[in-house]
């Protein structure tokens, strides 16, 4: 792990503060073992960070195992800064709250406001590591008769129960847990020292949320108010009942047809026998039913489809 600060003479150092190497003369806070400063030529290749001595560890022969808590060092580091301030600017983020409750109807109504929305304030008027019922606290911060806490967060060391929701206090909380990555990345371009960097985080950039606010329990009432009465209002308007659409079966059909029988067959003539016309000559047309001469005939009456000569001689030449 690289480490940011070290420790000489009960003071936190950034790297950039002291000599390179065993000049550095710093501690490590954690262990308090010897480190040495690690500052090459180009930061931008490696970050410069301090390292634990290994010539004092093998001297030792049997070192002491460092547990470096990178978030508990960084709190120290900036509470140490903010001892060294006369006053400071700090961003405090917005609070908006949202109530549901459902009307009768089983419907869903809303109500949303504001807490406080997001603003920049300048503190004069500020104390470090507060005690009494703040100890939790980092910085305790005056302004305008009112008091607004800063309490800096990270895996373990989360704000207490018995602070959130208070009636009579403004905390902000401020996660120092995404420090040690953006150590890693660090640019000395834009900053002058990682120091730098973390106060601007904690001030202006970092993550925070509001753990509790002088004003929430009133706007806590209004909105409950509020809601309430637009429950009522959506009790008094029923929902629009739709008219019923009857559900027919959709049912696929074959287009209408005539239920055909195949006609039977009809007894066929064979060639050579009589003309049903005239009964004289052999009928060879028209289904062997006519001669060619009643086709003729047929023909100069002006009938001249077969299925129409057909239709004729078997309504009115048959027995």
């Amino acid at each position: 792990m690289l480490i940011p600060f070290g420790l000489k003479n009960g003071k936190y150092f950034d790297v950039g503060e002291v000599e390179r190497g065993r000049a550095c003369g710093c501690v490590c806070p954690s262990c308090k073992q010897n480190l040495v400063a690690k500052k090459g030529p180009n930061p931008d290749k490696m970050i410069h960070h301090f390292a634990h001595d290994k010539k004092v560890k093998d001297e030792k022969g049997n070192p002491i195992e460092c547990k470096y808590s990178f978030c508990v060092v960084a709190r120290l580091v900036i509470k140490q800064c903010f001892k060294e301030l006369e006053q400071f600017e700090v961003h405090l983020p917005d609070w908006k709250s949202n109530l549901t409750k459902e009307d009768k109807y089983g419907r869903e109504v809303n109500v949303s406001g504001y807490v406080t929305k997001s603003q920049n304030l300048v503190i004069n008027n500020f104390e470090v590591e507060p005690s009494g019922h703040y100890s939790e606290l980092d910085i305790l911060c005056r302004i305008n008769g009112y008091e607004i806490g800063l309490h800096f967060n990270y895996s373990n060391r989360q704000i207490g129960h018995n602070y959130r929701r208070r009636h009579d206090a403004s905390i902000v909380s401020i996660d120092l847990e995404p420090l040690q990555a953006l150590y890693a990345r660090f640019e000395h371009k834009a900053h002058d020292s990682f120091k730098s960097f973390v106060m601007e985080y904690v001030l202006k950039t970092g993550n925070r949320y509001w753990v509790a606010h002088a004003r929430y329990a009133s706007v806590h009432i209004k909105m409950k108010n509020r809601l309430r009465h637009l429950v009522e209002q959506s009790n008094q308007n029923p929902p629009m009942v739709k008219p019923k659409q009857t559900a027919v079966g959709v049912i696929k059909r074959k287009p209408y047809k005539h239920n055909l029988r195949k006609a039977e067959p009809e007894q066929m003539r064979k060639p050579g026998q009589k003309c049903l016309r005239c009964r004289n000559n052999k009928a060879d047309y028209v289904d062997n039913l006519i001669c060619a001469t009643c086709l003729q005939t047929f023909y100069r009456e002006g009938v001249f489809h077969t299925g129409s000569i057909k239709k004729i001689v078997m309504e009115t030449c048959l027995d």
